[in-house]
């Protein structure tokens, strides 16, 4: 008896895992650093990331799907730095700080970190 607990213990672990590692990899950590025309960081400026094309397994072309957030908002940092993990897609991102803006958009495939850097105008 005690023995099929431990085992039934250990595969309940090793399940959870799996489901874990399975979630994980469709995410990819998008950062980078945002500046202005000058070269010089800009801190606080506010990232708007909407998604364009989800990627997920789970997901179905043209239909929403509860793993891509349609829209999310981050700021940088102090050293003009942001840093995200979402599923892998296509994405818009928009930066604003005052009346100075950037667009771009960023696909993010394959890989687990993806670097994009931001210059406002």
């Amino acid at each position: 008896m005690r023995l099929s607990r431990s085992v039934t213990f250990a595969i309940s672990a090793l399940a959870g895992l799996v489901m874990v590692a399975h979630a994980q990899q469709n995410k990819i950590t998008l950062s980078g650093t945002v500046r202005d025309s000058s070269g010089a960081v800009v801190p606080g400026v506010e990232l708007t990331i909407s998604v364009e094309h989800c990627k997920c397994a789970d997901c179905k072309p043209k239909e929403p799907c509860d793993c891509c957030p349609p829209q999310l908002k981050v700021h940088s940092n102090g050293d003009g730095e942001y840093s995200l993990t979402i599923p892998h897609g296509t994405y818009r991102i928009d930066a604003k700080s005052g009346s100075h803006k950037a667009h771009m958009s960023v696909n993010l495939d394959d890989g687990t970190a993806k670097t994009q850097h931001i210059q406002i105008q």
